[in-house]
C-alpha cells in the first residue's frame, strides 16, 4: 500500500501573526471609517449652519429693503464677560472659552413699510388669520428662554415672567432666586388681567444654545378710539394685539401686533406728555426726557422665544414665531458712513460748504461700534472704533455737521458688561437752524450707509464645537442728507 503524503498545517505562530495582521487591518479600517464619519458629520453640520446663515442673511436684507424713514434706526452693542457669573457661583456663558472671553449679544431695531400679516393666528380659521398691516417694528438679536415654564392652562392663561425693568431677563441671565411670574387671561373681552403666580428659576442656557430672534411687531389700528384707549388691546374680530410695542405680552413673545401706528410711535418718542418737543439728546437733570431714552427704554429689549412650543395653544405656538437661528453664541452689529455723509451746502453763497464725513480712501472702510474689550484695547483687528474715536487712532474725519454725542454713547462700562448705543432718529436732513448755523439740539443724525453683521452659529447636534463665524454687509437705502 502506498503511503499517503502528510499535509502540513499552519503553526500556532503563523496563526497568531495572521490574527495580529487582521486586527491591525480592522483597526486601521475602523479608524478610516471613523474619520470618514467624523468628516461627514462635520460636513453635514457645516452645511446646516451655512443654510441657516443664508436664510438669516436673506431675511435681514429683505427687511432692510423695506426700511421706513418714518421710524428710527437703533443699534445696541453688548459685550458680556464669559465669567460674569463666577462671583455668584455660576457657570461660564460659553464653557469652551476662557473666563475673560467676550460674548456679544447686540440688538438691532428699525421699522419697515409693506403689507405684512400676523403670525399668532396663522393657524386660525375664518377671518382670525387675516390680520394685516402696512408697517412693522423689526427686531434682530438674541431672545431669552424659559422652556420649563409650562403650557397654557385650561383657562387660556399662560405663565410668563413679570416685566421688571430693573431686573430684566437677558440671554446671559443667571440666578438661584425665583423670578416672579404672572398668568395672563387671554380670553377676556378687551384687556389683559395679569395674576401673580409665584416664582420660577429662569437661568439661561449656555451661549451655544442662545436663540437668534427676529421679532416683527405688526402696527395695526382699525378703530377710531383714542390711541391710549384700553380697547386697543383687541382688533380685527378678536385677534389679539397689544396697545404699545413694548407691552408685557410683546416682550414675552405672545403677541406680534400692536395697536399703534408709525405716527403714534413718532409722537411718543418726540413729544412730551404736555405736547412740547422732546430734545433728541439732553444731559443733566432732564436727560430722562429725551428721545434717545424713550428709544432705549421702549423700543429696544430682549424678547422671549422658545425652540419648542410648550403647548398646542396658539399663544404657546407664538413663542416659536420669533426664532430665526437655533444656536447663536454671538451676534455683532457694526455700522458705517460712506464718504461725504453730512455734507451741507451753505445758503449764504459767501459761506463755505460744511464738509461731511471724510474717509481716507487708501485705508479700509472704517466700522463703528463697540470698540473696546475689557482691557481697554480697541478692536483694531476688526477695524472697529467709536465714530468719535481719538484722532490719533482714526483714519477718517467726522462730519462737521454731525455731533458724535447725538449718534453714539457708551452707556455701561464695567469689568463684566459694556453697552454701546448708536441711535438714529427722525432728523436725517436738517443740520442747520433757521439762521444757518449748525445746531446740535436739532438732533441731526443721518442714518448709517451700511451695517455689518457678524454671527457665530452652531449646528443643532453641536458637531462644530466652536461654531462657525458668518459675516455679511448690508447697504441701507439712500436717505435724505
Amino acid at each position: 500500500m502506498k503511503k499517503m503524503a502528510s499535509r502540513r498545517g499552519f503553526t500556532l505562530l503563523e496563526l497568531m501573526i495572521a490574527v495580529a495582521i487582521l486586527v491591525v487591518v480592522i483597526i486601521a479600517t475602523s479608524q478610516i471609517f471613523g474619520t470618514v464619519g467624523k468628516v461627514a458629520a462635520l460636513g453635514e453640520a457645516t452645511a446646516d449652519v451655512l443654510q441657516e446663515a443664508a436664510a438669516i442673511e436673506r431675511q435681514i436684507r429683505a427687511d432692510i429693503e423695506r426700511l421706513s424713514s418714518e421710524g428710527v434706526f437703533a443699534i445696541r452693542c453688548v459685550s458680556v464677560r464669559n465669567g460674569i457669573h463666577f462671583g455668584a457661583g455660576g457657570p461660564l456663558l460659553n464653557p469652551l472659552l476662557p473666563e475673560n472671553a467676550i460674548i456679544r449679544a447686540d440688538q438691532l431695531v428699525f421699522f419697515t413699510n409693506g403689507i405684512q400679516g400676523i403670525q399668532t393666528y396663522r393657524q386660525g380659521a375664518g377671518s382670525n388669520h387675516k390680520g394685516q398691516g402696512t408697517a412693522a417694528r423689526i427686531y434682530y438679536g438674541h431672545a431669552f428662554q424659559i422652556p420649563g415654564a409650562g403650557a397654557v392652562d385650561d383657562n387660556n392663561k399662560p405663565r410668563d415672567p413679570i416685566v421688571d425693568l430693573n431686573n430684566p431677563i437677558v440671554p446671559w441671565y443667571y440666578s438661584t432666586d425665583r423670578y416672579q411670574m404672572v398668568r395672563t387671561d387671554f380670553s377676556s373681552t378687551n384687556s389683559y388681567d395679569p395674576e401673580i403666580d409665584g416664582g420660577f428659576i429662569v437661568s439661561q442656557p449656555t451661549a451655544q444654545e442662545w436663540l437668534l430672534s427676529r421679532q416683527a411687531i405688526l402696527l395695526v389700528d382699525d378703530d377710531g378710539d383714542p390711541p391710549d384707549s384700553i380697547t386697543k388691546t383687541r382688533f380685527l374680530n378678536n385677534n389679539i394685539s397689544a396697545y404699545w410695542i413694548d407691552d408685557a405680552v410683546i416682550r414675552n413673545g405672545r403677541v406680534d401686533a400692536a395697536a399703534s401706528q408709525l405716527n403714534d410711535i413718532r409722537n411718543e418718542i418726540t413729544l412730551l406728555p404736555n405736547g412740547n418737543f422732546r430734545e433728541w439728546y439732553a444731559s443733566g437733570a432732564s436727560f430722562f426726557m429725551d428721545q434717545r431714552t424713550v428709544i432705549a427704554d421702549q423700543v429696544l429689549f430682549y424678547p422671549r422665544a422658545e425652540r419648542v412650543a410648550p403647548g398646542m395653544h396658539r399663544i404657546d405656538q407664538a413663542l416659536t414665531n420669533n426664532v430665526l437661528g437655533s444656536g447663536c453664541s454671538s451676534f455683532i452689529v457694526d455700522w458705517t458712513y460712506e464718504d461725504g455723509v453730512g455734507y451741507v451746502e451753505q445758503t449764504n453763497p459767501l459761506s463755505p460748504a460744511l464738509f461731511g464725513v471724510v474717509i481716507d480712501s487708501s485705508r479700509e472702510q472704517p466700522w463703528f461700534g463697540l470698540d473696546a474689550d475689557f482691557n481697554g484695547d480697541g478692536n483694531l483687528d476688526r477695524g472697529v472704533l467709536f465714530y468719535d474715536a481719538d484722532p490719533s487712532d482714526r483714519w477718517w474725519t467726522p462730519a462737521a455737521t454731525i455731533d458724535p454725542e447725538n449718534v453714539e454713547e457708551l452707556v455701561i462700562d464695567n469689568q463684566d458688561l459694556q453697552v454701546y448705543e448708536a441711535f438714529f432718529g427722525y432728523n436725517q436732513s436738517q443740520a442747520l437752524n433757521n439762521i444757518g448755523v449748525v445746531d446740535s439740539t436739532l438732533g441731526y443724525t443721518p442714518w448709517p450707509s451700511a451695517i455689518r453683521i457678524t454671527m457665530v452659529l452652531h449646528d443643532p447636534k453641536s458637531k462644530l464645537e466652536n461654531g462657525r463665524v458668518v459675516q455679511f454687509v448690508i447697504n441701507l437705502p439712500k436717505r435724505a442728507q
